[in-house]
């Protein structure tokens, strides 16, 4: 009896199980790249399972938020590791900080990089109050400066 054909290739399947390895994979500091090329899959593969999968999209966005933690507790282990040489050290822990300021950035951002809301909006107009002496409105009432 001849043996059925087994898929050859990539998968190409989205499933659960799948979905999970990639998540647990990103959860645990790894990049995309490197998880799919752990699982031989296409990276545009998975931005379309991305798209079409609600639960994925969800799941995959929580990795992210757990892969920014992660980065950060990095760092502090490279700064303790005094096998490498300092500047070693220090291009590891730059690009920890930069890339979790990316993912989290409200939690590890420069404070430049956090969104200051002062108003404006419809629901959050700005209010304006000015204080004007007495004489100084007299003379704005007059239409002198």
């Amino acid at each position: 009896m001849p043996r059925p054909k087994l898929p050859q290739g990539r998968p190409t399947t989205y499933t659960e199980e799948i979905a999970t390895t990639i998540c647990d994979g990103i959860s645990c500091g790894k990049s995309l790249i490197t998880v799919c090329k752990e699982l031989d899959l296409s990276i545009g593969l998975v931005f379309r399972w991305l798209g079409a999968q609600q639960s994925f999209s969800e799941q995959y966005a929580r990795a992210r938020l757990t892969q920014a933690d992660v980065l950060a507790e990095e760092i502090l282990d490279i700064v303790d590791d005094r096998k490498d040489d300092p500047n070693s050290r220090r291009v590891r822990m730059d690009a920890r900080k930069w890339y979790a300021g990316k993912l989290r950035p409200k939690r590890y951002g420069e404070a430049s990089q956090v969104d200051v809301n002062l108003g404006g909006q419809r629901e959050n107009p700005v209010e304006l109050e000015l204080k004007l002496s007495p004489s100084e409105a007299y003379k704005r009432m007059l239409g002198g400066d």
